[in-house]
């Protein structure tokens, strides 16, 4: 899904930040907590402030096409 070519276009200016949270230590449940995630997947976007648009974000399995749309309303916000 993320090498798209409709997903790589509208990611552009993105930078990818992946967590691996696969140990379930206390930091990485902390991680979860601070964001409110039960697990991966979860795509989320931030803005240049920092601050999560929760509108847009991503829980669970996605494809392509909606994908687009997703990364296409976050591009508006900026």
């Amino acid at each position: 899904m993320l090498n798209d070519a409709k997903v790589v276009e509208r990611l552009k200016g993105y930078r990818l930040i992946r967590f691996d949270i696969t140990a379930s230590n206390a930091e990485q449940r902390a991680l979860l907590d601070r964001y409110k995630l039960f697990g991966p997947p979860a795509l989320m976007f931030f803005g240049k402030d920092g601050v999560e648009h929760t509108d847009v974000r991503v829980i669970g399995e996605i494809n392509a096409r909606d994908f687009a749309e997703r990364v296409a309303k976050a591009n508006d916000r900026i």
